[in-house]
């Protein structure tokens, strides 16, 4: 468990999208960006809709249904290898 808390340490703060749990068509996905996480779940800022329309919800999610994190967008790239680097324990 101690090396799947560094990398949900090194995707604090950034860009995330989570797939969990079984939903009636599927996987469910949610993108966010990972505000905190305890030893129970992940507290994701989610913004929705677009314009003045837009607004923005905070999101808890089980750990146990957590299937894959991953960090989204270009600009983390380099973030990612260095998380996926501490995620291998190298």
């Amino acid at each position: 468990m101690k090396v799947y808390e560094r990398f949900l340490k090194a995707c604090l703060g950034k860009k995330v999208l989570v797939r969990y749990g079984r939903c009636s068509q599927g996987r469910c996905e949610i993108q966010g960006e990972l505000l905190a996480y305890d030893n129970l779940c992940l507290l994701l800022l989610v913004r929705e809709g677009i314009g003045s329309r837009s607004f923005e919800k905070l999101v808890l999610i089980n750990k146990k249904e957590v299937e894959s994190i991953e960090i989204v967008g270009r600009e983390n790239v380099q973030e990612f290898w260095w998380a996926y680097e501490k995620f291998k324990g190298n």
